[in-house]
């Protein structure tokens, strides 16, 4: 975990400071991160760790 892959290259980008714990679902079809960005969630001011998933692919 740390880094995901910028493209299908496999050239891996750096994870941004406020981020953490990135990983990707064992089929590919989804991004996990914890994060205490602001900016993710509306009205989101406590700067406690949130976790968010981003389904990738057809339907999503």
């Amino acid at each position: 975990m740390g880094a995901l892959p910028a493209h299908a290259s496999g050239t891996a980008a750096p994870k941004p400071p406020w981020t953490e714990r990135i990983d990707v679902t064992a089929d590919g079809g989804a991004i996990v991160f914890v994060s205490r960005a602001g900016n993710l969630v509306p009205d989101d001011t406590n700067t406690w760790w949130d976790t968010f998933v981003r389904h990738l692919g057809p339907g999503s």
